[in-house]
């Protein structure tokens, strides 16, 4: 980025504060660390709800596997059952 494209996006930052007063290196360093926070909280939450989904696909294959359900078969006979009500 260009020095006169960081000024241009420097202006626009300035011009949506709208008269009001620009925050404190401190208040911007705190919002910084809390949003932060906040992030790694939910990428935590993320990958916990990622894993339980890959248990549960993994159950799920056993299950088939166990019964002898193949989830292709099944698409090929309701293709099947669709042509022959027609």
């Amino acid at each position: 980025m260009g020095e006169t494209d960081g000024h241009k996006a420097e202006k626009q930052a300035f011009d949506q504060l709208d008269g009001q007063k620009v925050p404190s290196r401190q208040a911007l360093h705190e919002e910084f660390n809390r949003l932060l926070g906040e992030k790694k909280q939910a990428y935590a939450e993320y990958r916990q709800v990622k894993k339980e989904m890959q248990e549960y696909l993994i159950a799920k294959q056993t299950v088939e596997h166990i019964l002898g359900i193949d989830r292709h078969k099944r698409v090929e006979e309701k293709k099947q059952q669709k042509e022959e009500q027609r």
